[in-house]
């Protein structure tokens, strides 16, 4: 399994503590001796070595990167030439992924996340590889703690199969962020999960989607790889980075995708978005 780590965000949400010079996945936002990307890569281990890590990141992040992450090659710290979501980011992993190992297994992780309860979380990582592995595109739904309407929800369908305890589900739909009586009833009903924007795949399958439902964000992909070791590829990468679409991954890819699964996730997952969550966090796990 490889790792693409979305590190690219400047975090103003908690500003001052994460400021753009040094946005919170920089930062050790919760006093733990660790900034928020290191734990990021910390809680693979065993399932992802840091040669295997790829970082997705602007520019004036990329020495941060490299310094907070000897264990990741310098090559493998990719830039963005600006913020263009995460589905054209995503692309440039897989595409950079292309030429080496086409069949190997992504997954896609924020930078900024916090999982009180890392072997939880591996367990999770690891059953959504042996899915992406059979073709599936899956996602990792947290199981709501309370009726949160900042969230995009995912609806499970039907169970594929269940192994080492922990079930693999159909998705039957994303759902927008839902108001408070939608909430309410999404955490009465069950089956459903909140999107953390945690993904795992096989390189050419999110490719294959991203061909067949972005033809243009794949065509300008397909430029920048043919020019990754050219002399002239930092100024492809720019030219087709300024006329790439700014789309997220849900919108341009999961919602429509073919074989979309769902593994329940269950480790004390927080996205730290707000003051109130960091307070909730802080001096835990």
């Amino acid at each position: 399994m490889y790792a693409a780590i979305l590190a690219g965000g400047v975090g103003t949400r908690l500003w001052p503590r994460s400021r753009q010079g040094q946005p919170k996945q920089f930062a050790d936002i919760r006093g733990a001796g660790r900034t928020m990307i290191q734990e990021t890569v910390d809680r693979l281990q065993g399932l992802v070595p840091g040669s295997r890590v790829y970082i997705l990141t602007g520019e004036s992040y990329a020495q941060l990167a490299q310094e907070q992450l000897p264990e990741v090659p310098a090559q493998q710290i990719l830039i963005e030439p600006f913020g263009r979501n995460t589905a054209p980011a995503i692309g440039l992993a897989c595409i950079h992924l292309l030429r080496t190992d086409p069949t190997g297994v992504i997954a896609i992780l924020p930078a900024d996340h916090i999982m009180l309860d890392n072997e939880g979380f591996r367990h999770a990582l690891h059953r959504a590889g042996e899915m992406a592995r059979e073709g599936y595109l899956v996602t990792l739904g947290v199981e709501p703690t309370f009726p949160h309407t900042g969230y995009g929800y995912i609806k499970r369908g039907s169970v594929i199969d269940e192994h080492d305890g922990l079930p693999a589900y159909h998705v039957e739909r994303f759902l927008e962020k839902p108001n408070r009586t939608i909430a309410e009833s999404f955490l009465a009903d069950g089956g459903y999960y909140w999107n953390g924007g945690i993904f795992v795949a096989r390189v050419d399958r999110m490719l294959a989607e991203i061909e067949r439902q972005a033809p243009e964000m794949y065509a300008r992909l397909q430029r920048i790889g043919a020019h990754i070791n050219a002399p002239d590829a930092a100024e492809t990468l720019l030219a087709e980075w300024e006329k790439m679409p700014s789309i997220s991954i849900d919108y341009a890819v999961m919602e429509h995708a073919q074989r979309v699964a769902v593994v329940p996730l269950r480790a004390g997952w927080n996205d730290v978005g707000s003051w109130d969550a960091l307070e909730s966090v802080v001096g835990q796990g």
